[in-house]
Parts: structure tokens; sequence; C-alpha cells
């Protein structure tokens, strides 16, 4: 028996294919820095990386780049990088990097009780 079209499958390379053109255009507008755009595109791609890819050096390219063009929510890169570590067992890791988006203006209710 096939797979009627559109099936699972389907839908899921529609939806990387979306999701690749969407990070594509999160870089370009990360990368140019220019305002409130450039702040909601990063949190926008660090949330694909995260979430979509758990693509941890993708995200900490994303970091350096926001911290590079001025980005002001560059502090939320470090929150990821630092769940992420926390998810894969590394808490001496996540706790640096929470300590460093502490450090450097992040909202402390984005970041995990203990840390």
């Amino acid at each position: 028996m096939g797979r009627a079209r559109g099936g699972r499958a389907g839908r899921n390379s529609q939806q990387t294919r979306r999701y690749r053109r969407r990070e594509g255009g999160h870089w370009r507008t990360v990368e140019s820095g220019t305002g409130k755009w450039a702040a909601h595109a990063l949190v926008n791609l660090l949330h694909i990386l995260q979430w979509g890819d758990n693509d941890l050096d993708r995200v900490r390219e994303a970091y350096r780049r926001a911290v590079q063009t001025g980005n002001p929510d560059a502090p939320h890169g470090l929150i990821c990088i630092g769940q992420m570590l926390k998810d894969r067992g590394n808490a001496e890791g996540a706790h640096a990097a929470f300590e460093q988006a502490r450090a450097d203006g992040a909202d402390d209710e984005l970041i995990p009780e203990g840390f």
C-alpha cells in the first residue's frame, strides 16, 4: 500500500524547506544589525537552530555575529547555548553561559532555576 500524496514524509520535507528559507532571511537580518528587526530575527534564528536543528555550533555562530553587530538581544544566544549544554549534561558549561548572559544583561526569568 503506497503512501498518499501529501503524507507525513511530504509535510516534513516541505516544513524543512520553509525552515531553511526563514533561516536564510533571519541570518541576513541579524547580520544587517539594523533596528528592532535584527533583534527579533536573532531570537527566531536561535530558536530554529536550537529547537529545530539542535545545532550548538550554529547557535554559537549566531551569538558571535549578534555580538559583532551590536544586537541588543545577543545575550539570548548565551541562554540558548546554556540550555543546550544543560540538556547535553554539561552543567559546568551551562552555568558559565548563564552567568555570562546575566553579566550581559539577560532577563533572569529566561535562565533556569539553579543556575
